[in-house]
């Protein structure tokens, strides 16, 4: 069985670029990265990663006066695990701007009708040719945490009831009809897919808008297997 830990980036009005990304970890592999995440936790004294908080050191976080060195080696650990443990990490990044521009608005309720659930269909997609289900192999999707009421999880509800249905149509075996939605405390696996996605976030804004990417975000992104496509590794600010 695997575990698909779905997160996003980008989602505030006020974000060039919206992100939506997998980690796929084998479920046999969950308790290890449990026990391993929690020793980690205990050690580096923190209750819950939240890689934005993290980074940029919010003064009103648990991580506003932790110094360079330890900062440093905690986002390296995390990166650590993340690849130990996820099999494989798929993001998909759009530029809100083109997606305004070129997609009608009444083709918006078939392909997404925020930037985000168009992403997930993208990923979905993906995921499928990737990963395709089988009853021998069941997968199970966890979603970050989004609230009952929340259009954007209505949104993603309907994509995978469409999905269950395209499955059953083709007459091919689906797995997609009970999306799990959950909050970050106590589940290491969608901290370690919110660090993966943040650093997507990053690397397509360097794409799309040009802004220099942070220290330490190129070589991360090369650890992950991504490509720099031209980006020294030093180009970071």
């Amino acid at each position: 069985m695997f575990s698909l830990y779905i997160d996003d980036s980008g989602t505030s009005p006020s974000q060039p670029v919206a992100i939506a990304t997998a980690l796929v970890i084998p479920a046999i592999q969950i308790v290890r990265l449990q026990k391993e995440w929690d020793r980690f936790q205990a050690k580096e004294g923190f209750k819950c990663f939240h890689t934005s908080e993290f980074y940029f050191r919010n003064y009103k976080s648990e991580f506003g006066k932790w110094d360079d060195t330890k900062w440093e080696r905690v986002f390296r650990r995390v990166q650590q695990i993340s690849k130990k443990y996820g099999v494989r990490a798929i993001s998909i990044a759009v530029l809100k701007k083109d997606y305004d521009e070129v997609v009608p608005t009444d083709l918006r309720n078939y392909i997404g009708k925020t930037h985000y659930g168009w992403a997930v269909r993208q990923l979905l997609a993906n995921l499928m040719t990737r990963y395709p289900a089988r009853a021998s192999q069941p997968r199970e999707f966890v979603f970050q945490w989004l609230d009952r009421k929340d259009a954007a999880r209505h949104e993603i509800e309907d994509i995978m009831d469409q999905m269950q249905f395209y499955c059953a149509k083709e007459r091919i075996y689906g797995d997609y009809s009970d999306p799990h939605f959950r909050k970050s405390d106590g589940i290491p696996a969608l901290q370690c897919v919110d660090f993966v996605s943040w650093i997507s976030y990053q690397f397509a804004i360097w794409i799309y808008k040009k802004i220099p990417l942070r220290k330490l975000v190129p070589e991360t992104w090369k650890e992950f297997g991504g490509h720099l496509v031209f980006c020294p590794i030093n180009n970071w600010h």
